[in-house]
């Protein structure tokens, strides 16, 4: 004869979204845990809300800003020296790199100035400065380019002569073009030989 089986009485279970681990933390005391198979408990108004706040407050966090005002101040034919004005929030550091092409230098800095060394002259790099603040996390770069000098350019601005650097040299503004200027006449005497040699640069320049 076989064993009459006992029947369970289900009324007063409730049943719970497992897959969920907000709720679990929210279980109140004396809740009953949910069987594994169970997934039709529908969370009251309350705790939909609740846990909707909870889980936005974990997933905003504060998006730190970029620097701001890059500047460069001063530029040499191997280094360029850079400024920004302080973001807010708290900055930890400063992350600068400067690129053209393959050649890439990376720096870090807790101050907002940097010089940055054993760059090509007459170059044009990009340059982009990040925040980094104490919990790590990085902004967006702010970017501006700048150009080193060129030997000439240095040579010049050590002579006091840099305003003179794009007026091209030209003899025809020192010497007057006319037929003899124009003619390949050997000189005749010593005293032709200065006409005929600025003769010669002015034909070449």
């Amino acid at each position: 004869m076989a064993e009459s089986v006992p029947t369970m009485d289900n009324s007063d279970e409730v049943f719970y979204d497992v897959s969920d681990p907000f709720l679990k933390l929210h279980r109140g005391e004396g809740e009953k845990s949910p069987p594994a198979s169970q997934t039709d408990y529908a969370p009251s108004p309350g705790q939909v809300a609740a846990l909707n706040a909870e889980r936005k407050a974990s997933q905003s966090v504060t998006e730190p800003n970029p620097p701001v005002q890059i500047a460069v101040y001063q530029a040499t034919t191997e280094s360029l020296s850079l400024r920004w004005d302080t973001p807010a929030g708290e900055v930890e550091s400063y992350i600068v790199t400067c690129c053209h092409e393959a050649d890439v230098v990376l720096e870090s800095t807790d101050t907002n100035t940097l010089t940055l060394s054993h760059l090509k002259p007459g170059v044009c790099y990009s340059l982009r400065v990040s925040t980094q603040l104490r919990n790590g996390r990085i902004s967006k770069p702010a970017v501006t380019s700048a150009q080193t000098k060129t030997h000439l350019e240095s040579l010049l601005g050590d002579l006091g002569l840099e305003d003179r650097l794009k007026e091209k040299l030209s003899l025809s503004t020192i010497l007057q073009i006319d037929k003899k200027t124009i003619t390949d006449e050997p000189p005749k005497c010593n005293a032709d030989l200065p006409w005929n040699f600025l003769k010669k640069l002015m034909m070449v320049n």
